[in-house]
């Protein structure tokens, strides 16, 4: 596999002040902040080195904010153009004329939209905004299934609108117009960016610049789906634009590591606790992530708030497991396609999953009954979190040769098999082949990762690393993606859909 190409990214150009004469911004413009040092050369985010005040940090309902995105690079792709040297500079200004096609490149994803401003347009400009260099597509049930329309004018500002609230997942976008013979003028072309105020107050930093690049590019992505009041985890609008509980195990051990928002984190748990969006093993990612978070914190009230409500979703996932529809309860755990991902057939390694799945949850929380002090509840949920380790031992044990990499992996995070030799033969048996390894779902990479850390598996851990996320580099990812192959870089050019 070639070298990750880790120059692939343009600086992204902030600007320092709203236009003059714009329409005001949907969100108040930055403030509150200071800039500090050099922005990290690894990372995408164009507030990198921006600061907030801890007033506003320490608000875990603190309201958005938001700032604009000059374009990086622009090409003209039909019509007659002129002024393109100046786009990177505030107050700019493009004279066209003619049926004009122009794309731009503001050289980062965010979670943002198209403006400019334009007094003299004798024709209604059609926009598009995209996370790759054509215009977007998504599913039907989008508000906008196509990124393009018409933007709306508010004075002598265009402000592309395609969602109720406003922001997409966008690094690239088109104006195309027809002006004829009539020379037009269109100034401040931007992506207005949202953000919400969180600081850099944690940080990593190795000898491997992939690796620094990966951690980078993993906390901005976090930091884009950082919502007012609770984590999100879709950038472009395609119909399912709310927090979903599994996915926010993940993105909440990303946030605890890299901004350390705890309050935050502790108000998207509370958020999702009766919530498993129709998803079975949701439920158990919830005791997971609260786990997390109470380790971070030693957050006391919490941990004896949520005692009933862990004992009842453990509860529930024996139930599952000794009953006779599990494997209708074991139909998602994310999109590798070894998974099923929703298909009607389950494929069994998935009721194995389930079953290590919770056998992992309640070993978290007995280790987490040894570690803080409970009432009276803690004796029911000790007694619950014993027996689903039992039972899912019991019946993991029955054979250890037909754990694959998913339900193997989850087996190694539950501590089993509980014979360290019998482990090591899991362990080299499922992460053999560095190929297989990479799981269609970056999701379920998270996982395996964390499984061959358990079991020390550091050149394959590395390999995934590589191949997995330095594969998205490679291809010009600014966030991870939902999907992804490493065979896609024989197929595909940077930026491709």
């Amino acid at each position: 596999m070639p070298e990750p190409l880790l120059n692939i990214m343009p600086i992204p150009i902030l600007l320092p002040t709203w236009p003059q004469q714009a329409a005001a911004p949907i969100y108040a413009y930055l403030h509150g902040h200071r800039f500090v040092s050099a922005a990290s050369v690894d990372s995408p985010d164009p507030l990198r080195n921006c600061v907030w005040d801890e007033a506003l940090t320490n608000n875990p309902l603190q309201a958005l904010q938001c700032y604009a995105l000059l374009p990086v690079s622009a090409r003209v792709e039909s019509g007659s153009v002129k002024g393109l040297s100046s786009l990177s500079q505030p107050g700019s200004e493009l004279q066209i004329r003619g049926e004009v096609c122009l794309m731009l490149d503001f050289g980062v994803e965010s979670a943002g939209w198209l403006e400019f401003e334009a007094d003299d347009l004798n024709a209604e400009p059609l926009c598009s905004i995209s996370e790759y260099n054509r215009p977007g597509v998504v599913n039907e049930g989008a508000e906008s299934p196509l990124k393009t329309a018409v933007p709306e004018r508010v004075g002598s500002t265009w402000r592309l609108r395609l969602n109720a609230l406003y922001y997409e997942g966008m690094r690239f976008a088109w104006v195309r117009i027809n002006t004829g013979a009539k020379t037009c003028h269109l100034r401040n072309l931007r992506a207005v960016c949202q953000t919400k105020p969180v600081n850099y107050n944690g940080r990593f930093q190795s000898s491997e610049p992939l690796l620094n690049r990966i951690w980078e590019t993993g906390a901005y992505a976090v930091k884009l789906n950082t919502h007012q009041d609770h984590f999100g985890a879709i950038l472009m609008e395609r119909s399912d634009r709310h927090s979903w509980t599994g996915d926010a195990y993940v993105t909440q051990a990303v946030a605890m590591a890299a901004f350390g928002n705890f309050d935050f984190v502790r108000q998207n748990t509370e958020r999702m606790q009766d919530d498993d969006n129709g998803i079975e093993s949701y439920s158990l990612f919830w005791v997971l992530a609260l786990a997390d978070y109470l380790r971070w914190t030693g957050d006391v009230n919490c941990w004896q708030q949520q005692l009933t409500r862990i004992c009842h979703k453990l509860q529930h996932a024996l139930a599952v497991a000794e009953g006779p529809e599990l494997e209708s309860y074991a139909a998602f755990f994310g999109h590798d396609d070894r998974l099923g991902a929703f298909a009607e057939d389950t494929p069994p390694g998935n009721q194995r999953l389930y079953l290590a799945l919770a056998c992992h949850a309640a070993r978290e929380v007995l280790s987490l009954l040894a570690a803080f002090p409970a009432d009276s509840a803690a004796a029911e949920l000790r007694m619950v979190a014993e027996r689903v380790v039992a039972y899912a031992s019991k019946a993991l044990a029955a054979d250890w040769t037909a754990l694959g990499l998913h339900d193997g992996t989850e087996a190694l995070l539950a501590g089993l098999p509980e014979e360290l030799s019998m482990r090591t033969a899991l362990a080299a048996r499922i992460y053999r082949s560095s190929i297989a390894n990479v799981s269609y779902s970056p999701f379920n990479n998270y996982f395996i990762l964390q499984g061959m850390a358990q079991v020390a598996a550091w050149p394959q851990a590395g390999a995934l690393l590589d191949r997995c996320w330095g594969g998205m580099l490679q291809l010009g990812a600014t966030t991870f993606w939902e999907s992804f192959r490493p065979e896609w870089l024989s197929l595909l050019a940077a930026n491709d859909p």
